[in-house]
């Protein structure tokens, strides 16, 4: 099982490191997830197939079981029940059809996406929506066949029709299938990809803000950090003309760093803060949190 949470993150040094150390486990999840995926995708269509070419045995079950509802139900209205099995066939074969090409689209999409993360050895690239679609779908069908169960074993005499035990063995494998995909091999592909996108977007980026707090306070260049949060005209973006006062010299260069700060998100500036050890730093606006930092930022 992957467990990235709890990761030394000080001993990975770039994103290569970090697939070097996951690459066995993450090769073999990969493939049994793809195993799964394709599974589902293949039973779906021989179940589309199947449905299509044993219309007549599909007919005689539907229309059986329609009658035992009748038989029930004395307000069933019995002289359509031709039209209740004819509507039933096509509804199912075209909800069926189109569940069967949106799930060889997602296993298409994401074995594309496995095919380029490989090559960028980074498992960022492992397509997130066909993950997600898959796993609605999974939730969805489950939901679906708990529903449907009695309906499944209910009916006695379904022995007597192939197509009844076709659609029974199918969707118990089906169910398995999609249960892997929400609780085992899916969650884990899920995980590899959380945590390369982890790693690019909060770890290493809290070691650039961490470095050019280091760089500031050795040089005194306030502006050193936030060079890779600016474009790369920020630099000059904000110039002022200096004083001839050289009791006033200094007024420009807060107002540049003021300027500098404002341009950040909030959440920046706060993890900015928590490199500072600002105290109650979440607490405070923004405002005051700019000023507290230049404050910090020259002790």
């Amino acid at each position: 099982m992957i467990n990235w949470r709890n990761l030394n993150w000080d001993e990975i040094d770039n994103t290569e490191t970090l697939w070097q150390k996951f690459k066995k486990q993450s090769n073999l999840w990969i493939i049994f997830y793809i195993i799964v995926i394709g599974l589902v995708a293949a039973i779906s269509l021989i179940q589309v197939i199947y449905v299509a070419v044993d219309k007549a045995g599909y007919f005689d079950l539907q229309t059986e079981i329609y009658k035992k509802i009748a038989e029930s139900n004395s307000n069933f209205p019995t002289g359509n029940i031709s039209e209740y099995v004819q509507s039933d066939f096509i509804r199912n074969l075209t909800t069926n059809s189109f569940l069967t090409i949106f799930l060889f689209t997602l296993v298409v999409f994401f074995v594309i996406s496995v095919f380029k993360a490989f090559k960028n050895r980074n498992f960022k690239y492992l397509n997130g929506l066909a993950l997600m679609g898959m796993w609605f779908t999974a939730i969805y069908n489950i939901i679906v066949f708990f529903i449907n169960i009695r309906n499944f074993f209910g009916f006695q005499g379904f022995s007597d029709y192939n197509v009844a035990i076709m659609m029974v063995v199918t969707n118990v494998i089906l169910a398995v299938l999609y249960l892997l995909i929400i609780f085992f091999p899916g969650r884990e592909v899920s995980k590899l990809r959380k945590m390369f996108i982890y790693f690019e977007g909060y770890v290493l980026r809290n070691r650039v803000i961490e470095e050019n707090l280091k760089n500031m306070k050795m040089s005194g260049n306030f502006q050193e950090i936030f060079a890779p949060f600016f474009g790369a005209n920020a630099q000059g973006a904000n110039q002022t003309t200096t004083s001839s006062n050289t009791q006033t010299s200094e007024k420009p260069e807060k107002s540049e760093e003021y300027q500098r700060l404002s341009k950040l998100p909030l959440s920046q500036l706060h993890k900015i803060a928590a490199k500072l050890n600002i105290y109650g730093h979440e607490d405070i606006e923004k405002d005051e949190l700019i000023e507290k930092i230049i404050q910090y930022s020259k002790k």
